[in-house]
């Protein structure tokens, strides 16, 4: 259990700093970035990440090459 209470700390740490750091038009520009941002910080939990500051950059990181021009969606 105490595992899970940990994840559950570190998810919400991490989308929470991500979070603050995307800009309000980017947010209405694309709606599903929340959904991205999920995705992105659990994905980084299952490969063991243990920082929520580094989870969030790497998040932020990734939202950013999906959402240039020609790059692919995560």
């Amino acid at each position: 259990m105490a595992g899970i209470a940990r994840n559950i700390e570190l998810y919400n740490s991490a989308y929470a700093l991500a979070w603050r750091k995307i800009s309000e038009l980017q947010k209405r520009e694309q709606p599903e970035i929340a959904r991205r941002l999920h995705d992105v910080v659990r994905r980084q939990l299952a490969c063991g990440a243990s920082e929520p500051l580094f989870i969030a950059s790497d998040a932020l990181k990734a939202l950013d090459e999906t959402s240039e021009p020609g790059k692919a969606a995560a």
